[in-house]
């Protein structure tokens, strides 16, 4: 009887061998989820920047229709077709911090729609004689 309780103890649990594989293929596995991750999030912020610039363009526009001049930043969300205050409009160089960002910099006869992409600002729309602000 000694000897079958002395042999049940030896044959329980994992070895350290085994604990090993498994802790490699979990590692294995989240690296592979994380970077899956961040590519995810990094089409998406771009997708956000690329409508959020579509709702800038159309507002600019149509601001212009109305009144023969393009807005500045304040007057996007004023008119007939305004931006959604949920969209970031800046008018210095969009950051990394500010993925959805979309700078806009206009005059009486042209505007600048710019966002960034995650690696470089991207010009997204230009209209009018626009000058130096797209630079």
């Amino acid at each position: 009887m000694i000897k079958s309780i002395s042999k049940i103890r030896k044959e329980r649990g994992f070895t350290i061998v085994e604990l090993l594989v498994v802790i490699v293929v979990i590692g294995i596995l989240a690296a592979i989820t994380i970077v899956s991750y961040t590519g995810i999030t990094a089409k998406a912020n771009k997708a956000a920047a690329i409508q959020n610039s579509s709702s800038v363009m159309t507002a600019a526009d149509a601001y212009f229709a109305e009144n023969q001049t393009y807005p500045a930043v304040g007057s996007l969300r004023s008119g007939t077709v305004t931006v959604p205050s949920n969209i970031l409009v800046i008018t210095t160089a969009p950051v990394t911090g500010t993925p959805a960002a979309i700078t806009y910099s206009a005059n009486s006869t042209g505007y600048c729609i710019e966002y960034w992409d995650g690696a470089a600002k991207v010009i997204f729309a230009q209209a009018g004689i626009v000058g130096s602000l797209c630079v």
